[in-house]
């Protein structure tokens, strides 16, 4: 078959992206430097055909055409969805924006400056030495390039015919990381989401002092809903409609029903392990690297210049640099009394399990990674004796000393990741359908509303709650709900933990719309409910056939001036008034956090585990 380029298949590099096969481990994908010689390109070269499809890259309007289109494939709406409605793409305008300057200020730091390390996470920072074609802007924030790879082997190559028959492997030799893949998206997503020290993505204590966000948990399947997608889930897409074995191979459909629930379930292993892993990298006092490592030392005044010098510091700074990877609910939470926290106890909680006790006053690392993890092992039939002693010699070791001893917190941290790769690889293994989804969340609600060995019931906090509610709407959807009872039970619980964070996120849209339209050559935005009514359903062919057809929305996103926007979108006040609507929306966060009820939340879990058939109590 003849090649067929941009006119009617372009954008296969978000579903090659997004859906590819996972045969390799994401170690053999992720190996340092595998990329080194590669060279990434702005945003902007992606949206010179992702802004939106064009001519007979739309869905056909003749149903008896069953000739491909490359909406079929992808969206080609990938641009436009974040550059207007994700906020990755304002990673950047939060640093110059009136938080951002506060920061500055009482950090005594330019937070715009690489040497801070903030770039890093807000705007690919650490990639810019590697950029090619235009350069990556660092006002376009955390972009493409961050995400799917370096594009300078793939750019056109991905636009043929033949790039779809490529497995992930082939694929991610030129450069193109392996989203489809639930261990990889993890990865990365948690490098910012929880820091990752090898690539200098940490959150100091005093950042947060400052007045930077508390990093909330992160449900990897829900958290990538929320982004929100740019992308559809397997069971929309066309093209994957009646998959062939090739096919099925290359694009990892074999689990099309069950995709956001792995994701979840590896997400939590993940999450658990990059948590340690960033206090074992950070409790290496022999690493060469500390200016990724420690923002601590190498932001202070009197930071040394030589390595040995900066080692030294770092070690005598340890429980300020512990503090930043700690839980931050040991010492920040409201002083109540009766309150939950005497009932449940201090330490780290499994349940069914003894509680894993902690002296008073010792914080633990941040312990709702551990809240997802039974339900990991209990789909893959695991058993939990590995991952319980990884978390007793973390114990053991916080018992020491205040926030840890570095030594035993490294060997301790590393013992514990070695649990959760064994346990991923059995994970993956294992085959996801209704029946193992069913037993995973029934036997899970079982575990938080039957008392265990000890007669107690086991008393989460809330951002482990958060995290089982998560689960428990992705699963729930996957499973078609269940009974309607556990589908308004779990609907409730989500409201209830602020499960869908983004309650601004329309007016939000309808900001950044009308600078998209002050930077291009159109001056109508007449389009922005058409826009909206797409976004509220990507899958939807007619949403987007009536958008694509009004013409101001044509002019407006293809004469889009990508440096313009940037600009008008970093002006002071367009900056304070997405500021607002970030604030508004954290003040519902703190909110719903105090007035999280552990005695609400497993009432709502006996009634879900009712309408699923548990006999539970």
């Amino acid at each position: 078959m003849s090649r067929i380029k941009f006119n009617s298949l372009h954008g296969l590099v978000i579903a090659s992206v997004v859906y590819l096969a996972f045969p390799m481990t994401a170690k053999a994908q992720e190996k340092k430097d595998a990329w080194a010689d590669f060279k990434y390109q702005s945003a902007a070269k992606c949206g010179e055909c992702h802004a939106l499809p064009k001519g007979n890259q739309l869905p056909s309007d003749d149903a008896a055409n069953k000739d491909l289109r490359a909406w079929d494939v992808v969206l080609m709406t990938e641009y436009s969805i974040w550059k207007t409605h994700d906020k990755h793409a304002q990673a950047y305008a939060v640093l110059v924006g009136p938080r951002g300057k506060r920061m500055g200020e009482i950090l005594g730091q330019d937070v715009t400056k690489q040497e801070t390390g903030c770039l890093n996470c807000h705007a690919m920072g650490n990639l810019a030495a590697k950029a090619d074609i235009g350069g990556l802007d660092k006002l376009d924030g955390v972009s493409c390039a961050g995400c799917h790879g370096p594009s300078s082997k793939w750019l056109g190559d991905h636009a043929e015919f033949s790039w779809r028959k490529k497995t992930a492997a082939q694929k991610h030799e030129l450069g193109m990381r392996d989203l489809r893949d639930p261990e990889v998206r993890s990865t990365l997503c948690v490098s910012c989401h929880i820091g990752n020290a090898g690539e200098g993505k940490v959150v100091t204590h005093a950042m947060f002092a400052a007045g930077h966000p508390p990093l909330p948990p992160i449900e990897i399947a829900t958290f990538s809903k929320n982004e929100p997608q740019h992308w559809r889930d397997p069971g929309n897409v066309p093209f994957f409609k009646n998959a062939d074995a090739e096919k099925k191979k290359n694009y990892h459909l074999e689990e099309v029903d069950f995709f956001r629930t792995r994701l979840a379930l590896v997400g939590a292993l993940v999450s658990l392990r990059e948590t340690v892993k960033l206090a074992a990298d950070r409790a290496d006092f022999s690493n060469k690297n500390p200016g990724l490592l420690w923002p601590e030392i190498m932001m202070g005044m009197n930071a040394p210049k030589e390595i040995k010098a900066q080692q030294e510091q770092a070690k005598a700074a340890w429980p300020e640099i512990a503090m930043a990877h700690s839980d931050c609910f040991a010492c920040h939470h409201d002083l109540k009394y009766p309150g939950f926290r005497q009932v449940r106890g201090y330490g780290f909680h499994l349940a069914q399990r003894p509680l894993l006790r902690v002296s008073p006053g010792r914080p633990l690392l941040r312990s709702w990674p551990t809240s997802l993890v039974e339900a990991a092992l209990i789909a893959s039939e695991t058993p939990i004796d590995e991952i319980e002693k990884g978390l007793n010699a973390i114990l053991a070791s916080n018992n020491e000393r205040p926030f840890g001893n570095p030594e035993t917190i490294k060997s301790a941290s590393e013992q514990l990741v070695k649990a959760c790769d064994a346990a991923l690889a059995k994970l993956k293994a294992k085959k996801l359908d209704k029946k193992n989804v069913e037993r995973t969340i029934l036997e899970l609600l079982k575990l938080y509303t039957k008392p265990g060995p000890d007669g107690k019931l086991i008393t989460p906090d809330y951002e482990s709650a958060r995290q089982l509610a998560s689960l428990l709407e992705v699963a729930g959807e996957e499973l078609n709900g269940g009974r309607t009872g556990a589908v308004a039970s779990i609907t409730e619980l989500s409201t209830l933990l602020n499960i869908h964070p983004y309650q601004n996120r329309t007016s939000r849209v309808k900001e950044v719309l009308d600078v998209t339209v002050r930077a291009s050559r159109s001056d109508k935005s007449d389009f922005k409910d058409d826009f909206i009514s797409y976004l509220a359903d990507i899958s939807n062919a007619n949403n987007l056939v009536k958008l694509v057809k009004n013409p101001n929305f044509l002019v407006t996103m293809i004469t889009l001036d990508n440096a313009k926007f940037n600009s008008e979108i970093n002006k002071a006040g367009v900056i304070e008034k997405l500021q607002k609507f970030d604030d508004d929306e954290e003040v519902i966060t703190l909110k719903s956090i105090s007035d999280y009820d552990p005695d609400m939340f497993r009432k709502k879990l006996v009634e879900i585990s009712g309408a699923l058939g548990s006999k539970g109590k």
